[in-house]
C-alpha cells in the first residue's frame, strides 16, 4: 500500500483546488514561515478524523474553512481527500484504490465518505486501526510533536507500542464486550427484581382466580334463580293488571254522568255571577265617582286658598326688591372705579417686564458666544500638540527601520550572486537529462490512460453488482418477512372461518340445531346480519339475548327444534319463525332535535370505523340512524330484523340520546358505545367486559381479510423485483470477467515499464531536484530584495510627509493663541445679566400679583350687574302677574258649585242598585248548594279510580322493573342450566327464593373478588415464565462474554510483550548507531500487570551518568525522539509517513544522519517531509515549494519535480 495523492479544496489557505502527488521514497515540502506548509499536515490529521480543532491549530471547526482575502471571496466549505493504493490489500478493504474524503460546511455539519460513499467518522477509525496510520498513529509526527514524545506519559508511550502491537482493534472489542457485560449485569438485576414480585404476584392471583372462579359459578344459580322468580313474578302482575283495568272502567262510566249534570249547573250559576257582579260594578263605579268629586272639591278649595295669599305677598316683594337695587347701584359704580386702576397698573409693569426680558436675553446669548469660541480654540491648540508628538514617534520608528532593511538587503546580494554562479553549472548538465524525460513521460501517460480506464470500468462493474446484490438480499430479506407475515395472517384467518362454520362460538344447543341442517332452520341470527365497523357494541346491546336466537320459516319448524333438544337433553335455544312472529309499525322518518350536541369521535374508534359510521349517518345534530337501516341483511329477513330492532335509533352520545327521548321518541335509544334509553326513560350504560364472541370473530376476520390482500399484493412486487435484479447482475457479471481477463495481460507489460521508467526518475529527480532548489532560492532572495528597497523608498517619503504636516501644524498653532488673547472678558457681563435678572424677577412677582387681584374685583362686579338685571326684570312683570291671579280666584268658585250639584244625582243611583243586588244574590246560593251536592258524588268516584288507576301504575312499574331485570341476565344461559324450571305456584317460589338467599349468603362469605384476575393470572403467568426464560438467556450470555474478554486479554499480553521486546532491542540499536555508543532502554513500569502497565524511555550518554530526559538539549530529544520512531518502524513499518520539521534543532551531521536512515526505510514507507533544511532537501526524491499571495492569503503549491 501507497499514499498516491493528496488533494485540498477550500481547506484553511488552500482556496482552491490542489492536489499534491507523491512518489515512493522522500518528497519534502519547503518555503518560507507562514506560507502554509504546515496546514497540509493539518489537512491529513483532519480527513484522518481529527475531532480536537487545538490539534490542527483552529478555534472552532469555521476557522478551516478559507476565509477569503483581497478580492477573493471566502469559501462555505472544505474538502480534503486521500487517494491510497491499495492492491496488497493492507487496509481491510475490497477496494484496489481507495479515496477518503472528509468534507465540512459553514453549519459544522461534517460528511466523510469512502470511494465516494457517504460513511460514519467511525467506519474512518476502524479501516486504520491497528495500520500504524491514523490522526494519533506514530506515522503522523507534528510540529513539536518529537519533543512531545520524550515528555509523553508512561501511558501515552504504550499507546504508541499498542498502536505498533496491532491490539487497538482488540482492545476496543474488550471495551464493547465489557459495556454489553454491564448491560447485561443491569438486566439480570432488574429481572431479578422484577420476578420477585411478580413471583409474589402470580402466586396472589393464583389463590384469588380460585375465588374469582367460585364466585362465577355461584353468581351463575343466582341468575338462574333470580330469572325464575321474576319469570314468575311477571305472570302474576300480568293477571293482576287486566282485573285491576276492568273495575276502573266501570267507575269512569259512572263518573262521567255526573260530570256532565255538574256543567249544567255551573253553566246556570255563571249567568247569574255576571249579573251580580255588573250590578256591584256600576255600584262601585258610581261610589268611586262620588268619592272623586269630594276629593277635586276639597283640592279646588286649597288652591282658592293659596291664590288669594300669593296675591296680598306680591305687594310686599316689590318693596323689598326697590331697596335692593339702590344699594347694588352704589356698590357697582364703586368696583368700576377700582378695576379702571389696576388695568392702568397692570398696562405699565407688563411694558417693563417685557423690557427687561428682552434685555436679560441679549446679554445670556454674547455670554455662550463668547464661552464656545473659547473652549473650541482650547481644544483645537491641544489635538495638534498632541498630533506633533505622535508623528515625532512614528518619524523614529520609521527611521530605524530603513537601517534594518538597508542591512538585510546587503546580505541578501551576496548570498544570490553565489547561487547564481552555481545555477549556471548545473543548467548546462540538465538540458540532456530533460529531451530523454520528455520521451519517457509521453509513453507512461498513454499507458497509465490505458490503465485508469480498465480499472475504472472494473471498479464501475464491481459496485454496480455490489448494489445489486445489496438490492437483492434486502429484498429476498423483505420478500421473506411478508412471506412469514402473510402466513401468520392465513393461519388465522383459517382458525376464525373454521369456528364460524363449525359454529364453535355458540353453546351446545344452539350448535346442535346448527349442524343438524335441519329442513327450514335458516340460521342463527347474528350469523345472518353484517354490522359495519364502529356499531358493534350499539347493535350487540339492542340485540341482547336474541343475537344468538335461531331463524326458522315458522312456528312448527320451531317446535320441532324444542321437542328435539328436550329428547337428546341438550338444553334450551330460542327461535324467531319468520311467518308467525309480530312486528310492530315502522317509522320511516327519523326523529329530529334542534340542539346540537355532536363530539368529534373519542380514540377508542380507528378511522375505518370513523368513516364507517359518517358513510351511515343520515340523521343530523347526532342522530345516526334506524338500527334496521345500519345493519346489513337478505331481504328474506326484513320481518325479523324488524322485530328485534323495532325503530330503536342510533345515535352518537348520551346527550344527544337524552335529548331525542324528551321530543317524545316512543322507542329504545342506543348510543355507540352501547348506552341504552327504554322509551319509558330507563337509562343503562357504564362499562362493560361482555362481548359477543362470534362478532368479535367476524369483525377480525374482516380486517384479516384487508391486511391478506395488501401482503399478497407485497409480496408479489417483491418477487418481481428479485428476479430482474439477478438477471441484471449476471449479465454484468459476464462483462467484469472479461475486462479482468484482458487488464491482467496489460499489467504486466506496464509494471515493466513502471520499473524502467522509476529508475530514470531517481536519477532525473537528483538532478532537478538540486537545479529547483537554486532557482526557487535566487527567485525568493531577488523578490525579498525588490520587496524591501521599495519599502525603504515608501519609508522615506513617508518621512518627508510627517515632517511637513508637523511644520504646517505649528503655524496653525501659533494662529489660534493669537485668536484666543483677542477674545472679550466673560465677567463683565456675567455681572450685567445678575443685576437684570433681580429686577426681571421682582416685575414678575409684581405683575402676578395685580392680576390676581384685577381678578377677583371683575367677579364680584359681574355678580352685581347680574343681579340689578333681575330686579328690573321683576318691576316690568308686576302688573300683569296681578290681573292674572284675580282670573283664577273667578274660575275655582265656579268648579267647585259644578261638582257639589253632580254628587246629588249620583247618591240616587247608588240606593237603587243595592237593593238589586240582594234579590240577585239570594238565587245564587240555592243553586251553589245544588253544586256542592254535585261535586261531593264526583270526589268519591273519583277517589276510588285513583286508588285502582295507583295500583295499575304500581303494577306496570314493578311488572317493567322485572322485565328490565330478566332483560340484564342471559336468557341462553339459564336454559341450559339443568337445574331451571318454570315455577307454577307460591310454594315452589318461596322454596326457590330460600335457595337464593342461601346462595347470595355463601358468594358474600368468598368476600371481595377480582373477576378480572382469571384473565390476569393466564396474562402475568406468561409473563412471569418469559421471564425466567430471558433470565437463563442472560446468564449464558454473561459467561459467554467473560470467556471473550479472557481469550481477547491474553491476546493482548502475547501481541504486546512481542512487540514490546522486538521494540526495544531496536531501540538499544538505533541508540548505539544514532547516538554515538548512547545506551538506550523503554522499560515496563509495573512488569507484573502486562495490560495496564505504563512504559519509560531512558539513555545513557557515553561518558556521561543517566540522567532525566528533561534535560536533554533540544538536539538530544530529536535525535532519541527519532531513534524512538524508527525502532518502532524496524518492527513494524508504515506503509506513509508524516514529519514536520522533526530535524529543526539539529545540527548539519544529525540532519545527515537522520536522511539516511530514512533512505534505508524507502522501500517499506513513504516520507512526506515538512522541512526548512537544505540538507533534507538534498536528500530528498522529490520536492513541492510552497508560497503564499499574502493580500488574498492563499498557499500555492510549486512541484520542483515534474
Amino acid at each position: 500500500m501507497y499514499l498516491k495523492a493528496l488533494e485540498i479544496n477550500g481547506f484553511k489557505s488552500f482556496a482552491n483546488k490542489t492536489v499534491i502527488e507523491f512518489d515512493s521514497g522522500i518528497t519534502s515540502i519547503v518555503g518560507p514561515n507562514g506560507s502554509g506548509k504546515s496546514n497540509i499536515l493539518d489537512a491529513i490529521l483532519w480527513v484522518l478524523g481529527e475531532q480536537s480543532y487545538k490539534n490542527i491549530r483552529a478555534k472552532e471547526s469555521s476557522d478551516v474553512i478559507f476565509s477569503g482575502g483581497k478580492n477573493k471571496k471566502a469559501k462555505t466549505q472544505a474538502e480534503v481527500s486521500l487517494y491510497i493504493n491499495n492492491d496488497d490489500k493492507y487496509l481491510d478493504t475490497s477496494f484496489s484504490d481507495v479515496k477518503i474524503t472528509r468534507k465540512i460546511f459553514k453549519s459544522g455539519e461534517n460528511q466523510y465518505f469512502l470511494n465516494n460513499e457517504r460513511i460514519r467518522l467511525k467506519d474512518i477509525h476502524n479501516l486504520f486501526l491497528d495500520t500504524g496510520i491514523g490522526k494519533q498513529a506514530y506515522s503522523v509526527i507534528g510540529q513539536g510533536r518529537v519533543e512531545r514524545i520524550i515528555g509523553s506519559s508512561p501511558k501515552e508511550l504504550r499507546e504508541i507500542i499498542e498502536e505498533a502491537a496491532g491490539v487497538k482493534k482488540a482492545k476496543n472489542e474488550k471495551e464493547e464486550a465489557t459495556k454489553k457485560l454491564a448491560n447485561v449485569k443491569n438486566e439480570i438485576e432488574k429481572i431479578d427484581y422484577v420476578e420477585k414480585s411478580l413471583s409474589k404476584r402470580v402466586e396472589e392471583l393464583k389463590i384469588e382466580q380460585k375465588k374469582a372462579k367460585l364466585y362465577k359459578e355461584i353468581s351463575n344459580k343466582i341468575d338462574t334463580r333470580k330469572f325464575m322468580m321474576l319469570e314468575y313474578g311477571i305472570n302474576e302482575k300480568k293477571f293482576l293488571q287486566s282485573d285491576f283495568e276492568e273495575k276502573n272502567n266501570k267507575i269512569l262510566v259512572e263518573l262521567e254522568k255526573l260530570k256532565k249534570n255538574l256543567v249544567e249547573k255551573k253553566e246556570e250559576s255563571e249567568k247569574i255571577s255576571d249579573r251580580n257582579s255588573e250590578i256591584k260594578q256600576n255600584l262601585v263605579l258610581q261610589k268611586t265617582q262620588r268619592n272623586n268629586n269630594f276629593s277635586k272639591i276639597e283640592e279646588l278649595k286649597d288652591e282658592y286658598s293659596k291664590i288669594l295669599n300669593k296675591s296680598s305677598n306680591l305687594e310686599i316683594e316689590a318693596l323689598e326688591k326697590e331697596k335692593r337695587k339702590k344699594s347694588l347701584k352704589e356698590e357697582i359704580s364703586s368696583k368700576k372705579k377700582i378695576l379702571d386702576n389696576s388695568k392702568n397698573e397692570l398696562e405699565i409693569l407688563e411694558k417693563e417686564f417685557l423690557k427687561k426680558e428682552k434685555e436679560k436675553n441679549e446679554i445670556s446669548k454674547k455670554v455662550l458666544e463668547i464661552k464656545n469660541k473659547s473652549e473650541k480654540i482650547k481644544k483645537e491648540i491641544k489635538e495638534r500638540t498632541q498630533k506633533n508628538s505622535n508623528l515625532e514617534v512614528d518619524k523614529i520608528k520609521i527611521a530605524g527601520e530603513n537601517e534594518d532593511l538597508e542591512k538585510r538587503i546587503f546580505l541578501s546580494k551576496n548570498e544570490k550572486k553565489r547561487n547564481s554562479v552555481e545555477m549556471q553549472k548545473l543548467k548546462q548538465n540538465f538540458e540532456k537529462i530533460v529531451r530523454e524525460k520528455e520521451n519517457f513521460e509521453i509513453k507512461k501517460a498513454k499507458k497509465e490512460k490505458e490503465k485508469l480506464q480498465s480499472e475504472k470500468e472494473i471498479f464501475e462493474l464491481e459496485g454496480k453488482i455490489e448494489n445489486l446484490r445489496e438490492k437483492h438480499s434486502e429484498n429476498v430479506k423483505n420478500k421473506n418477512k411478508i412471506n412469514f407475515e402473510l402466513q401468520n395472517l392465513k393461519i388465522r384467518k383459517n382458525a376464525i372461518s373454521n369456528a364460524i362454520e363449525n359454529n364453535e362460538t355458540f353453546n351446545k344447543s344452539i350448535k346442535y340445531i346448527l349442524n343438524k341442517k335441519i329442513n327450514g332452520v335458516i340460521g342463527a341470527f347474528v350469523n345472518l346480519i353484517e354490522i359495519p365497523f364502529g356499531f358493534e357494541k350499539s347493535i350487540q346491546t339492542l340485540s341482547g339475548g336474541m343475537f344468538q336466537d335461531i331463524v326458522v320459516q315458522d312456528t312448527d319448524v320451531a317446535r320441532n327444534c324444542i321437542e328435539l333438544l328436550k329428547n337428546e337433553k341438550m338444553g334450551r335455544a330460542s327461535f324467531l319463525p319468520i311467518d308467525d312472529i309480530k312486528v310492530s309499525k315502522s317509522f320511516n322518518l327519523l326523529p329530529k332535535i334542534e340542539k346540537n350536541f355532536t363530539k368529534k369521535l373519542s380514540d377508542e374508534f380507528n378511522e375505518s370505523e370513523k368513516q364507517s359510521i359518517a358513510l351511515s349517518t343520515k340523521g343530523q345534530n347526532g342522530i345516526i340512524d334506524f338500527a334496521k337501516n345500519i345493519v346489513k341483511f337478505d331481504k328474506s329477513l326484513e320481518k325479523v330484523v324488524q322485530f328485534v330492532y323495532g325503530n330503536s335509533v342510533v345515535v352518537q352520545n348520551l346527550e344527544i340520546g337524552i335529548e331525542v327521548l324528551k321530543k317524545g321518541f316512543s322507542d329504545r335509544i342506543v348510543t355507540l358505545n352501547g348506552d341504552i334509553i327504554t322509551s319509558r326513560g330507563r337509562m343503562t350504560g357504564g362499562f362493560s367486559q361482555r362481548r359477543d364472541e362470534l362478532l368479535f370473530q367476524k369483525k377480525e376476520l374482516k380486517k384479516l381479510e384487508g391486511k391478506i390482500f395488501e401482503k399478497e399484493k407485497n409480496f408479489s412486487e417483491f418477487d418481481a423485483k428479485a428476479k430482474k435484479i439477478f438477471l441484471e447482475a449476471e449479465e454484468i457479471d459476464i462483462r467484469k470477467n472479461e475486462l479482468q481477463n484482458n487488464f491482467k495481460k496489460f499489467q504486466n507489460e506496464y509494471n515493466n515499464f513502471i520499473k524502467n521508467y522509476d529508475n530514470f526518475s531517481v536519477n532525473f529527480s537528483k538532478e532537478k531536484r538540486a537545479l529547483d532548489t537554486l532557482d526557487y532560492e535566487i527567485s525568493q532572495i531577488q523578490n525579498f530584495i525588490l520587496e524591501k528597497e521599495k519599502k525603504i523608498s515608501q519609508n522615506i517619503e513617508l518621512i518627508k510627509n510627517i515632517e511637513e504636516y508637523i511644520r504646517q501644524n505649528n503655524l496653525k498653532l501659533e494662529e489660534l493663541k493669537i485668536e484666543s488673547s483677542k477674545i472679550e472678558d466673560m465677567d463683565d457681563f456675567l455681572q450685567k445679566l445678575n443685576a437684570i435678572d433681580k429686577d426681571y424677577e421682582i416685575l414678575k412677582v409684581k405683575k402676578e400679583s395685580n392680576k390676581k387681584r384685577y381678578d377677583e374685583i371683575y367677579i364680584d362686579y359681574s355678580k352685581n350687574l347680574d343681579e340689578i338685571e333681575e330686579i328690573v326684570k321683576f318691576e316690568n312683570e308686576k302688573e300683569i302677574l296681578e290681573r292674572k291671579l284675580k282670573n283664577e280666584i273667578f274660575s275655582k268658585k265656579s268648579e267647585i258649585y259644578r261638582f257639589e250639584a253632580e254628587n246629588k244625582n249620583i247618591l240616587g243611583k247608588i240606593k237603587e242598585n243595592e237593593e238589586e243586588i240582594q234579590r240577585v244574590e239570594k238565587t245564587e246560593r240555592k243553586i251553589l248548594e245544588e253544586l256542592k251536592n254535585l261535586e261531593v258524588e264526583i270526589v268519591k268516584f273519583q277517589s276510588e279510580s285513583e286508588k285502582l288507576t295507583e295500583k295499575i301504575l304500581k303494577n306496570e312499574k314493578d311488572l317493567n322493573y322485572e322485565i328490565e331485570k330478566i332483560g340484564e341476565i342471559e336468557e341462553n344461559k339459564v336454559m341450559q342450566d339443568e337445574e331451571y324450571f318454570e315455577i307454577t305456584d307460591e310454594k315452589e317460589y318461596f322454596e326457590i327464593k330460600k335457595e337464593l338467599t342461601k346462595n347470595e349468603k355463601s358468594r358474600s362469605e368468598i368476600g371481595e373478588v377480582d373477576l378480572t384476575s382469571i384473565e390476569k393470572f393466564a396474562r402475568e403467568n406468561k409473563e412471569y415464565e418469559n421471564l425466567v426464560n430471558q433470565k437463563r438467556d442472560l446468564v449464558e450470555s454473561r459467561k459467554t462474554l467473560l470467556e471473550f474478554i479472557e481469550e481477547i486479554e491474553n491476546e493482548v499480553r502475547v501481541k504486546f510483550l512481542t512487540a514490546y521486546e522486538e521494540i526495544n532491542k531496536n531501540f538499544e540499536y538505533m541508540c548505539e548507531n544514532i547516538l554515538n555508543g548512547a545506551k538506550g532502554n523503554i522499560k515496563l513500569i509495573n512488569p507484573e500487570d502486562i495490560l495496564t502497565t505504563g512504559l519509560e524511555l531512558s539513555v545513557k550518554y557515553k561518558n556521561k551518568p543517566e540522567q532525566s530526559l528533561l534535560l536533554l538539549s533540544g538536539g538530544e530529544k530529536s535525535m532519541l525522539a527519532v531513534s524512538f520512531i524508527m525502532a518502532i518502524f524496524m518492527f513494524r513499518p508504515s506503509p506513509f509517513t508524516f514529519f514536520d520539521e522533526i530535524e529543526a534543532a539539529l545540527d548539519e551531521k544529525n540532519t545527515k544522519k537522520i536522511v539516511e536512515l530514512l533512505h534505508n526505510f524507502t522501500d517499506k514507507s513513504q516520507f512526506i517531509l515538512i522541512t526548512h533544511n537544505k540538507e533534507t532537501m538534498k536528500g530528498s526524491h522529490r520536492l513541492y515549494g510552497i508560497t503564499m499571495n499574502k493580500e488574498i492569503g492563499e498557499t500555492k503549491v510549486v512541484s520542483v519535480d515534474v
